[in-house]
């Protein structure tokens, strides 16, 4: 735990919606976690 806000939002960090992870899902292939949210 941190008493500091962590924050997700560098494509560099892991748990990043951005960071690059490509994966398919209904014959759809997307780059990052973000595109798969934002196409449901």
């Amino acid at each position: 735990m941190s008493p500091e806000p962590v924050f997700f939002y560098r494509t560099a960090h892991p748990f990043s919606n951005f960071h690059p992870s490509v994966f398919t899902e209904g014959g759809v292939t997307y780059q990052w976690a973000e595109q798969g949210r934002s196409a449901g």
